[in-house]
């Protein structure tokens, strides 16, 4: 007669918040399997991330039978969104998410570049032509920060940029010191700035790459402004700063349909930890 397969059953009003072997028990029917060990241990996954892993050790030697148990819903079993194997000294334990934990993400959507001379409307982003100086202003509109909120990160990203060849294109990146700023309409040069910046050095660079920047000081410096409140707007600005005549990096403003993207991704600090309980048995599976 065939062996018949392995089945473990948990005792009814038993459950796995033990190291108690009669927390297990095994259909009558059925070949017992062996108890090596019952070990915990836990999961985090950090805001901005979609997941984590755990490394649970093991002292058989060879690759054992096993289960994995999850804390809530009643230390559910293999539950859903997470994947494990066992090797012959650990078993590993991956729980992944649908989406970021604690990320909230805000597009693009107003932007003006500004440009000191008479060329017509481009996308110049930073950098000197015909002796002038080119700076530009992006905004973004309701922020949902509440006044003093502390974020773990702000990123700035645009899409499709390029550089003139030759020369390194150097600038810097700060915030625009308001409390809700307001439209770019006329000239906003003069506009205060956030005392946070960074000193930035664009290598040439002819094709298309994307470009992205770290503004969390910037952002944090802006959220906690007094006046700030959720749902104002945010502005930026790309100030030329050192960068040889008749060098720039620049965007296709005018392409149509659209081809470039700017976002501003703020992350939320904070945390999920998930505890796991992992019945190792002697059983040998390889």
């Amino acid at each position: 007669m065939a062996n018949k397969p392995k089945m473990l059953v948990a005792i009814e009003d038993k459950s796995t918040d033990s190291n108690d072997i009669r927390d297990f028990a095994f259909h009558s029917d059925y070949p017992m399997l062996k108890l090596h060990s019952i070990e915990s241990d836990s999961i985090t996954i950090t805001g901005g991330s979609t997941s984590g892993s755990v490394t649970i050790p093991h002292s058989l030697g060879y690759v054992p039978a096993f289960a994995v148990y999850q804390e809530g819903y009643g230390w559910e079993l293999f539950p859903n969104g997470v994947d494990s194997y066992a090797t012959s000294t650990n078993i590993v334990i991956t729980k992944t998410l649908d989406s970021p934990y604690n990320q909230t993400i805000y597009t693009y959507n107003d932007f003006l570049y500004h440009y000191l001379g008479s060329l017509p409307d481009a996308g110049v982003l930073t950098g000197q032509l015909l002796g002038s100086n080119y700076d530009s202003f992006v905004r973004f509109i309701n922020i949902a920060l509440t006044q003093g909120q502390t974020i773990t990160s702000a990123t700035f990203e645009i899409t499709k940029v390029r550089t003139t060849s030759t020369a390194d294109i150097k600038f810097r990146t700060y915030g625009i010191d308001e409390d809700n700023t307001a439209d770019f309409g006329g000239d906003p040069s003069g506009r205060s700035l956030t005392t946070a910046y960074n000193q930035k050095t664009q290598s040439a660079n002819t094709n298309y790459f994307n470009f992205s920047d770290d503004w969390t000081d910037q952002v944090q410096e802006i959220v906690d402004k007094v006046g700030w409140s959720s749902g104002n707007a945010m502005g930026f600005k790309f100030q030329q700063d050192g960068t040889d005549n008749n060098k720039i990096m620049y965007f296709d403003k005018n392409s149509s349909p659209q081809n470039y993207d700017l976002t501003l991704k703020i992350v939320l600090p904070g945390s999920q930890t998930t505890n796991y309980k992992v019945v190792i048995f002697k059983d040998k599976i390889a």
